[in-house]
């Protein structure tokens, strides 16, 4: 193993991260996607630093097959787009670039700074690891010399299969709640253990997820949905009193516990689809939220009786699914599988 070393603003010189080669963190080249992998090669001719980051290399550290290669850089947006045709800045809170490659989009995002009183505060490569979520996805790898770099002790907390949080965990569930949902999900997608003080912190500040944005949520309600391991991810955080936050007009159909309740029945029925990869793409979300909903167009059917039934069945959804959205198109497509139903 090897040291990364920076010099203080006195002059001392300390180490700063862990540096491991390719012998000791068994990620081969060969399993980095090769669109990813010249991304970074064609930032880094281009005299900027650039890395593989995050979940890829847990899931690659933990013996998952990863979905998607996220992309850091020192690189601010507007270098990024001037490297790469067809790159464009999308976000409002921070800055991001997607860069297509072959058949598929890159995330490439800019170092962020240590200070966040600025969304678009851009900074180094060790100020931008304090600023991720949990250690396990603090880690930055180089395609090029293949080496792990880890400023956070991410590697070692792998290693052990310890979920922690790269801050003090209340200051970090409190700046962005959604992380209490990822903690949830990545303690049961790769068997992280999570400390009681981690569940009893969770417990008492579930309500703060009302402060996040009905997108952002429904973005991580999806991912959960389509991993194979919703059954399970679900009633945790129903255990945690996140389920109640997150979807208060269906909580009392998975009391006392999600699992045996007939929405449970229907998520471990999806879970088996998923991971026998039977549905995909608009099917997928059709029966996952199908899965969820199909309770209410037998709990008042009155919209039977209306000039345009799917329509008022996809409001009556719609309005089921609040404090999340429910994109209208989803809404239609369910409305339309549960009508039909006997």
């Amino acid at each position: 193993m090897l040291k990364r070393y920076r010099r203080s603003a006195s002059g001392a010189t300390r180490a700063t991260a862990n540096v491991y080669l390719p012998s000791e963190h068994g990620i081969r080249g060969s399993a980095i996607d090769s669109g990813a992998a010249a991304i970074c090669q064609r930032l880094t001719r281009g005299g900027h630093e650039a890395y593989i980051v995050g979940g890829a290399l847990r899931d690659l550290l933990t013996g998952r097959d990863p979905k998607d290669f996220d992309i850091a850089t020192s690189a601010r947006p507007r270098q990024i787009t001037a490297l790469f045709r067809g790159a464009r800045i999308i976000g409002r809170r921070f800055k991001l670039v997607h860069v297509p490659s072959g058949r598929r989009v890159f995330e490439v995002a800019t170092f962020r700074a240590a200070d966040t009183s600025a969304a678009n505060r851009y900074g180094t490569v060790d100020q931008d690891a304090f600023r991720r979520d949990f250690s396990f996805n603090a880690l930055y790898y180089a395609p090029r010399s293949e080496r792990l770099i880890d400023y956070v002790g991410g590697f070692d907390d792998i290693q052990q299969r310890a979920l922690r949080t790269v801050e003090d965990p209340e200051a970090s569930f409190r700046e962005d709640p959604v992380r209490m949902i990822r903690a949830v999900k990545y303690a049961r997608l790769a068997g992280f253990s999570m400390e009681r003080r981690y569940r009893t912190l969770i417990g008492r500040h579930a309500g703060c997820l009302r402060e996040c944005s009905a997108e952002r949520l429904t973005e991580e309600l999806v991912k959960i949905l389509s991993c194979g391991r919703a059954t399970e991810i679900l009633d945790s955080a129903h255990d945690l009193g996140l389920f109640a936050v997150l979807l208060p007009n269906l909580i009392a159909r998975v009391s006392p516990r999600l699992e045996g309740s007939a929405v449970g029945r229907r998520l471990a029925a999806l879970d088996e689809q998923v991971a026998d990869e039977v549905a995909t793409g608009r099917r997928l979300r059709t029966l996952m939220f199908s899965a969820l909903l199909s309770d209410v167009a037998f709990e008042d059917d009155t919209w039977q009786t209306e000039e345009r039934p799917v329509k008022g069945l996809a409001q009556r959804l719609r309005s089921a699914m609040e404090p999340l959205v429910l994109p209208q198109v989803d809404a239609l497509r369910v409305a339309e599988r549960l009508a039909k139903a006997p």
